[in-house]
């Protein structure tokens, strides 16, 4: 999701997203990637 710089792309979304927002999608990030191990 990230690109090689990873910061353009995360301003991006810090824009888009409210924090609460942005909080969530990093702890399904989080859940996603223990589920798939």
């Amino acid at each position: 999701m990230f690109d090689a710089t990873g910061r353009q792309v995360e301003q991006l979304f810090v824009e888009h997203l409210t924090f609460d927002e942005l909080g969530a999608l990093m702890l399904a990030k989080g859940f996603a990637r223990v589920a798939a191990a």
